[in-house]
């Protein structure tokens, strides 16, 4: 009895470790299309709106769908308000170490920190072009993350459940 039940914690543990590892590609998919659809919003709010950055970014944090994206943006724009001692890249740099980004490649994150040079220091026709380019640049990220995800996900699920198994064999 204490066999059988050692050996469903070991087998269960592997695929635990197997789902969480598979996790990681879909959180990562996820998130990219997340940011694609904030970028979206900002460009909008840029080009339409007379706001300020503070203020965008608070509109952001009440549309943002994903909850766990809210926090971040409202404390981004909170830094950002009237008042803020802090330089905006210092202040973006600090909102991209959020752990709800730890799933993202550090490719992932040049392309954002690229493009947190330029919110706020430019005109407004040069930030909708760099929002733009960094759109695209997420865009392939985004494929690429997809495709990792198909690729990975079952293999990392099936590997762990194999692994734990295969540890119960060797200790049976």
């Amino acid at each position: 009895m204490v066999k059988l039940i050692g050996s469903l914690l070991l087998v269960g543990a592997g695929s635990w470790w197997g789902y969480t590892v598979s996790n990681r590609f879909i959180s990562r998919c996820e998130l990219l299309k997340n940011w694609l659809s904030i970028l979206e919003m900002l460009k909008t709010e840029i080009y339409y709106s007379t706001s300020f950055l503070p203020q965008i970014f608070m509109k952001l944090a009440k549309f943002i769908s994903r909850e766990e994206l809210k926090q971040p943006i409202a404390k981004l724009a909170e830094a950002t308000g009237y008042g803020s001692e802090e330089d905006l890249n210092e202040i973006w740099e600090h909102f991209l170490q959020e752990p709800v980004f730890c799933s993202l490649k550090q490719s992932d994150l040049l392309i954002l920190r690229e493009l947190g040079n330029y919110l706020g220091r430019t005109d407004r026709l040069n930030q909708l072009e760099r929002i733009d380019y960094c759109r695209e640049k997420l865009k392939l990220c985004l494929a690429e993350a997809e495709a990792e995800c198909l690729k990975n996900v079952n293999l990392y699920r099936y590997l762990g459940f194999a692994l734990g198994s295969l540890v119960v064999l060797l200790l049976v």
